[in-house]
């Protein structure tokens, strides 16, 4: 018997998956994804009904159980009562996993993969995160990015990516980070790296503030320090 995946949520990036995997030969349940009316089915429990595995957006879900992305007029929730109607022991994927998605993982006993946890897919995402990032910034602001003066938060992946490519189109670019190894990486790749407790003397300046950081940093606080009309840009996963 032809082995069933189950996707549940998402857009773009999740009907590309579903179109590969029908090609290899899987059959392909979706529920609430996006211009997929040829598979979607009429609820969770048919989509995971016998499902060899589950696929989920990047972000999985919140800490309602929401599913993210979904194409659905009511929010989509996960629950470990849905989880069980897979297959035993079927694998769970999703780009980043909240705690709520882990927890229900190990109760029903389904292993559980983050994709995003593996660089050779990672990297590549934080590249393209920050080509949209400067896309957003081109559209949204009417000066040259040559004149722009970019904060950005935290020297992981995407920040990483953020700090190379506004740097490399000529924007003044300003790293924060808290240690030490990001400090002097940072340096050593030209950048203007700066510890959080500096944000006094960057960021009234900034024309644009990027997070990339996973917790809430973007305090009341820090946004006393900005001139009225800096962008804000939030990349982090919950809870940034």
């Amino acid at each position: 018997m032809t082995m069933k995946v189950a996707l549940m949520g998402g857009a773009l990036r999740e009907q590309i998956v579903a179109d590969h995997l029908r090609e290899k030969g899987f059959r392909i349940a979706t529920y609430a994804m996006k211009d997929m009316r040829s598979t979607d089915v009429k609820s969770a429990e048919v989509c995971l009904k016998d499902a060899s595995a589950l696929i989920l957006p990047v972000r999985s879900n919140d800490r309602e159980g929401l599913i993210g992305g979904s194409s659905s007029a009511c929010p989509v929730a996960l629950n470990e009562k849905v989880l069980n109607t897979m297959g035993d022991r079927a694998p769970i994927y999703c780009g980043i996993a909240s705690e709520e998605l882990r927890s229900m993982a190990k109760k029903t006993e389904h292993p559980l993969y983050e994709v995003m946890e593996h660089d050779d897919i990672a990297i590549p995402n934080a590249v393209l995160t920050a080509e949209g990032t400067l896309f957003y910034v081109m559209e949204q602001l009417s000066v040259g990015l040559r004149e722009l003066h970019i904060a950005v938060f935290g020297y992981g992946r995407v920040g990483k990516a953020c700090a190379e490519l506004f740097s490399a189109v000529g924007s003044r670019v300003t790293v924060f980070c808290r240690q030490r190894s990001d400090w002097e990486a940072g340096r050593e790749h030209g950048f203007d790296m700066r510890y959080y407790g500096g944000t006094g003397a960057i960021l009234p300046k900034a024309d644009v503030l990027i997070n990339t950081v996973p917790a809430i940093v973007v305090t009341e606080e820090i946004m006393k320090q900005l001139k009225p009309k800096c962008h804000i840009i939030d990349l982090a996963s919950y809870p940034g």
